[in-house]
This record gives C-alpha cells, structure tokens and sequence, in this order.
C-alpha cells in the first residue's frame, strides 16, 4: 500500500492485545490471513487463548502439545491467557472450538488485526466530497472510502490490477505516474515491449499553439494521455495517497494497467480496438476493467470480449469484473458495454446524492456512484476534483479552483462515477481474493445504500426484514455505492441478515439484451416492476444470481423461473412453454458451468437456462416468479418480472 506511514495524520486507537500482537508477535505482519464470519481480519496459525483459573503451567503446556501447539513458542499475555501458533493449514475457527473442547479453556479467539486509521493528509483531499462518508447531507453524501480503508489489510492482496481503458495516463504526473510520483506511483512497471502493446491509438504531436504547459514529444508506443480523460479516472482510482501531494483516491493498493485507446480528440476507438483493449486487460492479470466510456451499439466482438474477460482464469479464480458507465445522454437509454450481461452498470449521482441530470438511466444499471453535478454549485464544488495532465491536452485546460492546482482538474460524469465502482470492487477483491466476477457484482448491489422501497419479509426467527435485493429503479439501480458496507459486508442501516437468498438478475434489468432504438420496456404504476420484451421463436436466456447475506455462493441452491400468463390478446394454440416439455409452468435454471444453460461460471452463484417462446405468443404477456430455496434458509420468491412476447 502506498501510504507514507510518517506522513498520514494518525489517530490510531487498539486495544493492549493490539499492542501485543505488534510487539510480541512481530512476525503477524508477513504471516497470512483469513477473515471470519463478521469480515475482520486474523493472522492464520495463531489464536489467543484464557486458561480456567488456576490452571498450571505444566498443564497448559501438555494440553496445547497434545493439540499441535509449540510450548517453546508461547505469548503470555498473563498468567492464564496466551498467543499460540500452530499450523497455518489448519482452520483457526474450528482449532479455537477443538480447544475449548477439552474443558480447559474458558475463552479462545483468532488473532485479530488492528490498522491505523486517519485522514489523508494530502492537501487538495478537502475537495474530494466523492471519497467521504455517507451522511445523507448535501455535505457528505460520498461512497464512505474513508470508512472502508480501516477494513482492508494493507498487506492482503495488496496491488489488485486494475485495467483502465481509456485516453492513456500522464506518466509523469507526480500523484500517479512512475516517473516523478513519491512515493512510487500506482502504474504497472514498463516491462519491455509491454506499453507499446496496450497502446492502440498513437498519441498525436501537438500540432496547435498551446497557452500553457508545452506537451511533451510522446515516444512511439507510450500510453501517454494527450486527451486528458484518463488521467482524471486512474487518479480516481488510485493516486499516490497519504504523500502530502494533490488528491487522495478510493483504492490506493490498486495497482494500473493504462490501456490507451482514445486519441487527442476522445476518438478513434472502434469494436475491434476495445475487444482487443478488453481482451488484453484479461490476459495480463486485471482482476478488474474500468471502462469510462459507451456507444449506441456493441459489435458481436466485444459482447463476445466481455464474455470473454468474465470467464477468464486470473490467479486460479474465474471472472474479470468489468465496470462500464452509463452514459450522459440525460435520457433513458441503452448504452454499450454497460448492457452487455454481467456488467456493472455505473450512473452518476451529485454530491446531494440524488441522480445528476445528465446520468443516462435505464433497465440495465446496476448502482450509482458519485459522479459530480456538472458545474452547478459555485466554484464547482459539486464536480470530482481529481488528477490532470501538465501539459495540453485535448480536453483543453483543467478546471481549477486555484492558479496553482495545474495537475488537478474538475470534471463531472458518468466517467467520474465509474472508477469509484472500480475502485470499489479492487478494494473487495484485496480483501477476499477468492471471490469470482458474478459475487463481485452482487456484493456491489447487495452492499450499496438502497434508495427505493424494499419488500418485508418473515425470516427463520420469525422477524420482519426488509429484503434490500428488491429494491431497485432506474436512475440508481440497487442503490448508492457504499465503500465501508461493501468491506464490512452489512447492509446499510440495517446490519442483520435475514436468513434468505438474495435473487439478482444477471443480465440487464429483467435479463434480455436490448437492441439500440426505442426501449421494448414500459414502466407500470408502481415504478418498480417493468414491462419487457423477448422476441418469439427464440430460446431465451434466463439467469440469476443467487448469493447468502454476505454476497456470496450458496451450497445447494434451488432455483426454478416459473412462468404464468397474465394476458394475450388471442389465446394460444399450443402449451407453453415447448422447453422444458415435462412442465408448463416452471423451469429448473443450472449452476452446473454448461453453456447451453447460459452458466459463465461453474458453480459461481449465477443459475440460467434458455426458454423457447413459441411464435403463438405474439403480444402474450407473462409473470415469471423466481423461486429459492436453500439448505437451513427459507424460501425466496420475492423476485417477480414480467415480459411481453413480440
């Protein structure tokens, strides 16, 4: 992580085991780590123990030997409570129980961590409102990355790639390239031959008078940023923090793969560049793609790049999460990649927290982020201030609020909103590198701050809960991006779960991809449910996540799609539906990693099969019910869409 340690203004409080673990135990810092049921970190092979009073020594020693505990290596703390190490295979929860077991001991617990926590000291962070707490004031209503950095080890899969597909970087900014940053900026190093690679569009020679700031003559090759976009989302992402320099950013252990496809004029990207872009990102080990970018249509190779990405190997665990923006066309639109199945859809909110203006909204976004309110407050403290190139750029020169923060700039957009997202989802996957693109992408709905009407619920215990899954509309999504819910995994004012399976649908809103033109969607009264379309004579796809209350895979999930016709306007001629033949009004949706089934990932929490929709169904409109059950949950049927065959 890329804190100075002697520069952060710190205010860190632990307790005297915290104390102990530093001093007595100093190797914990290089040891490895878990996480246990309520998400805080512990040193894997170690445990703290309290014998019963009077307890001797002797005894102590010969019960922890016949355990696999070293006697030589004990930590007293006092006279009956100890730190002990074993062996790190063994699973420190179940060994803590094995303990207490014997009758000896009358308290056991992993070693826990304990981080220091402050205030970035960098000098323009008072700018930054996107990275703060979320108060629900005009004042504060940001993503909480301050919150969340407290909840991330600084040595646990620290340097999480993530790939930024964009205008380039400037490489010699000093918060963010490798060439002046101190202390050393986020960029991945220049290994030969690496840049050239990932450059696409050659950035251009200056070819016009500059005011200011010369441009420097870019090398053939170089991801240089000559347009200025991508400078202000990677320094979202991930500039040096904590260095008394410039801005603070959401994910400063991400490391950066620049991969420059937009030249001078924010042009020159096409389907085959971008596919080969993504493609690129998810063979060179991102574990995350930031795409700040959209158009009106996806060519077959990059819906095909996505796909491809989603279901790549990166170190042992399947799925690239691939983060896209909405879009800026202040309309309700359909906009690429964010459309294409499995992507986080990003919109953009003010710093109020309500959707900016400009944020393209429709069925397929996912959640929203702090994305700036265009200009609208005085001196533009409602935009993201973040980095910016030195020298001119296409972009023309930076919004500032001082002569002097050249470096820096104001920006607003669903460009801006979308790195908080990927920075987000770098910040989850160094804390739990385990987790697959498809528990990503739930986590992120699950864990934002839900802004609509949720459904009530009587869970296991008999209690009323709101169901947060349910919740969603078209200008927020699931909700607000919440950085510290996300790493805590709890919901956001609530911090219970419900003893339920979370139900998401996968593909854009009720799962169908959208072709560009007029929406097929029509809203109903309630504004929560909509009115889809599918076409006829066609298998259909539908898929769902399926996750527990911490986001992730559930064992043995039960997961059916059942259909009921609402109306038609002339009855049908044949049965529905033809597939599967043995029942008419449900079908069994797999986690099983076939193809036919629509499964990206084995056994990943997402669940799909296809559906044909005989052509007899013309103008029919159906109701499909999604029905959960899970080993020791009750039931979810709480997921409810409906469709329109055309």
């Amino acid at each position: 992580m890329r804190f100075s340690a002697r520069e952060l203004t710190r205010t860190c409080g632990a307790a005297l085991l915290a104390a102990f673990c530093a001093a007595a135990l100093p190797n914990a810092a290089r040891a490895g780590f878990d996480y246990d049921e309520n998400g805080n970190a512990f040193v894997t092979g170690q445990a703290v123990i309290a014998f019963k009073p009077g307890t001797t020594l002797i005894t102590m020693k010969s019960i922890l030997a016949r355990n696999g505990v070293d006697p030589s290596k004990l930590q007293f703390i006092d006279s009956r409570t100890v730190a002990i190490k074993f062996d790190p295979k063994k699973d420190v929860l179940s060994f803590c129980d094995q303990l207490r077991a014997s009758g000896w001991i009358t308290a056991s617990s992993p070693n826990h961590l304990y981080y220091c926590v402050g205030i970035p000291n960098d000098p323009y962070y008072s700018l930054q409102w996107g990275l703060k707490p979320d108060g629900g004031s005009t004042a504060s209503r940001g993503a909480d990355f301050q919150g969340a950095s407290a909840y991330v080890s600084p040595t646990v899969g620290s340097g999480v790639r993530v790939g930024v597909i964009d205008s380039g970087v400037d490489m010699r900014h000093p918060d963010i390239g490798f060439l002046n940053s101190v202390p050393p900026g986020p960029l991945v190093p220049a290994t030969p031959g690496l840049y050239p690679a990932i450059t696409f569009v050659q950035p251009l020679p200056w070819n016009g008078s500059p005011v200011k700031n010369p441009p420097y003559n870019f090398p053939p090759g170089s991801p240089d940023d000559d347009f200025g976009h991508g400078t202000h989302v990677i320094g979202i992402i991930a500039a040096v923090t904590g260095n008394r320099s410039g801005v603070a950013s959401a994910s400063p252990s991400a490391s950066i793969l620049p991969i420059k496809i937009f030249d001078r004029n924010g042009a020159g990207a096409t389907d085959a560049i971008l596919a080969n872009a993504i493609q690129f990102a998810a063979t060179n080990n991102c574990r995350v793609i930031n795409m700040s970018l959209g158009g009106g249509t996806a060519g077959f190779v990059v819906t095909n790049a996505i796909h491809f990405a989603q279901t790549q190997t990166v170190g042992g665990i399947k799925g690239v999460v691939c983060v896209a923006a909405m879009g800026n066309t202040s309309t309700r639109a359909i906009r690429y990649p964010a459309a294409i199945a499995g992507t986080v859809a990003v919109g953009a909110t003010g710093p109020a927290g309500s959707p900016a203006t400009y944020s393209t909204t429709g069925p397929h976004i996912t959640l929203a982020a702090p994305g700036g309110d265009g200009g609208v407050i005085a001196n533009n403290a409602g935009q993201i201030f973040s980095t910016y190139p030195s020298y001119s750029v296409g972009l023309g020169p930076p919004i500032i609020p001082k002569p002097t923060y050249t470096n820096y700039s104001y920006m607003s957009g669903t460009s801006m909103a979308t790195p908080y997202v990927a920075a987000a989802a770098a910040m989850l996957l160094q804390k739990k590198p385990y987790l697959s693109q498809a528990q990503v992408w739930a986590q992120l709905a699950l864990f934002s701050t839900h802004v609509s009407p949720l459904t009530t619920v009587t869970t296991q215990s008999g209690t009323s809960t709101p169901v947060p899954d349910t919740a969603w509309d078209e200008s927020r999504g699931y909700g607000l991006l919440n950085a510290t819910s996300l790493l805590t995994a709890k919901q956001p004012s609530q911090g219970s779960t419900t003893g339920i399976p979370h139900v998401f649908p996968y593909k854009p809103r009720n799962h169908f991809t959208y072709t560009p033109g007029p929406l097929p969607i029509t809203p109903v009264a309630n504004g929560m449910q909509a009115v889809d379309s599918v076409a006829r004579n066609t298998l259909t796809n539908f898929s769902v996540v399926v996750v527990d209350d911490k986001g992730e895979r559930i064992p043995g999930a039960d997961v059916r799609a059942r259909f009921t016709i609402l109306s038609w306007p002339v009855p049908p001629t044949v049965p529905f539906p033809r597939y599967p033949a043995s029942n008419i009004s449900e079908t069994i949706l797999y986690d099983d990693g076939a193809a036919a089934h629509g499964d990206l990932l084995n056994q990943d929490c997402v669940y799909g099969n296809k559906v044909f929709i005989p052509s007899d169904y013309v103008g029919c409109t159906f109701q499909v019910q999604y029905i959960v059950t899970a080993p020791g949950m009750r039931a979810n049927t709480n997921r409810v869409v409906n469709i329109q065959v055309q």
